[in-house]
């Protein structure tokens, strides 16, 4: 059953990663008219494009 277990968490790891970098990615091509409709800063875009897919 550990098995079973080590590797659903995994992929949900995984799952969770991809959709972060994907979102940052998105996020980068946005512009400046349109970070503005959602409440972002160009500079607060960069800074989340910026961290690594793992980090929050």
């Amino acid at each position: 059953m550990a098995v079973y277990e080590f590797f659903y968490h995994l992929s949900k790891y995984l799952s969770c990663w991809h959709q972060r970098s994907s979102t940052r990615r998105q996020l980068l091509r946005l512009e400046n008219h349109e970070l503005k409709d959602v409440g972002i800063s160009p500079n607060e875009a960069l800074a989340e494009c910026n961290k690594p897919f793992w980090e929050k």
